[in-house]
């Protein structure tokens, strides 16, 4: 490492160290690797400055017929009741129901003007994620999918997944996603315990967290959720206790995501710290997952990819079975003439050889729609992957 680089290092790790007190300086003499690393889970090829388009609109005006191995629709919903603490999505709480409104009108007007571009192309995968999409109530569920439905070729469609919090699942609301062709429904539960549930900034109680898993699983036959694990000062209890009580959800699959430290928020930190929890190292974070996967094979499950788990098909041990499939995760993880168009605040749409970017801000964003009628978005070019 020369002078120069180990001093951007340095330097990049003090300004860590000060946000998280994480210990990144390099000269430490740590195991090779045990350390929490600046950037992980980073999407690939990066984007640069460079590689931005003075025209955003060259992507979308090179398309003659969006012609792919496979497209899906991510549809982002930015609303929040509260904002837990370890969410690195772009999201945020609402100051009126008229805010949710003006959003969910403006979906519509990005919807039809993307598909002057793209036509209306044959789609295999929906998303619809937040935020927390289950905020909308079952009239603007309907709307979004009636405009969904109106601009796609949506025939083959193998796969539709809502994502929901648990204070606002209602039967109202899951039948109005149901009607609109909703298969697959998504929760996070996170973790059962009090105290971390605390740090995370989880007001829903744990008798919430049952009942909506309950509601879910009678309407759907497919459902999933979302827990964390590797957070600070976790034990092999505590890990095992979360995960016995996720199965008892009896979802199609659970789906186990290590903590983000560096993308969680400072409070987080800051509370961990206050509670004297220490950062677990990153050999007890894969002692974790090893622990994990463990556990769940000798209760009778497999896992379909590298975050989710549901009941064994067959006697055979296997890395990973092919059943059930989570399309979409296989569509943002797949092939480079994959597709993904993105709606709604900073959503992504992934182009052959374009990556764009819808504008972050909630009122940049319906305020370009609503009053302009112009999509608010930036594009870049991505090189092939090698």
């Amino acid at each position: 490492m020369t002078s120069v680089v180990k001093q951007q290092a340095d330097t990049l790790a003090w300004t860590y160290n000060i946000m998280f007190d994480l210990k990144l300086l390099p000269s430490r003499k740590l195991i090779k690797f045990n350390q929490q690393l600046p950037f992980f889970k980073w999407y690939y090829p990066f984007d640069t400055d460079e590689d931005r388009l003075p025209n955003p609109f060259l992507p979308l005006l090179a398309i003659k017929s969006l012609q792919t191995r496979r497209c899906a629709v991510y549809v982002h919903v930015p609303f929040c009741e509260t904002i837990c603490s370890f969410c690195p999505f772009t999201r945020g709480t609402y100051s009126s129901e008229t805010e949710i409104q003006n959003y969910v009108a403006a979906l519509p007007l990005e919807i039809d003007l993307k598909r002057r571009f793209v036509g209306r192309c044959k789609v295999d995968v929906i998303f619809v994620g937040g935020g927390i999409p289950s905020l909308l109530s079952p009239h603007q569920i309907e709307s979004l999918g009636a405009a969904i439905h109106s601009n796609f070729d949506t025939r083959s469609l193998k796969e539709f997944t809502f994502e929901s919090e648990v204070k606002s699942v209602t039967r109202g609301k899951l039948e109005a996603m149901h009607s609109i062709g909703v298969n697959r429904v998504s929760f996070g539960a996170q973790t059962f315990s009090d105290s971390y549930r605390k740090i995370f900034s989880l007001d829903a109680s744990v008798a919430q967290v049952v009942n909506a898993a309950k509601l879910i699983n009678e309407r759907f036959d497919y459902t999933n959720v979302d827990m964390i694990y590797g957070m600070a000062g976790q034990t092999p209890k505590d890990l095992y206790q979360d995960a016995r009580e996720a199965l008892n959800l009896q979802t199609t699959t659970v789906d186990f995501y290590p903590l983000n430290n560096l993308a969680a928020q400072t409070r987080m930190h800051r509370t961990m710290r206050a509670v004297g929890l220490q950062h677990l190292p990153a050999t007890e974070r894969v002692q974790h997952r090893i622990r994990l996967d463990e556990f769940l094979r000798a209760q009778g499950y497999a896992p379909i990819n590298g975050y989710s788990y549901s009941l064994a098909v067959g006697s055979q041990r296997e890395v990973v079975q092919h059943s059930p499939k989570f399309y979409y995760h296989d569509v943002v993880y797949g092939y480079h003439d994959d597709a993904i168009i993105g709606y709604g605040s900073s959503a992504l749409t992934q182009l052959p050889g374009y990556n764009l970017y819808n504008a972050a801000d909630r009122a940049d964003y319906v305020s370009r729609l609503l009053d302009k009628q112009i999509l608010p978005f930036e594009a870049f070019a991505i090189p092939d992957c090698p």
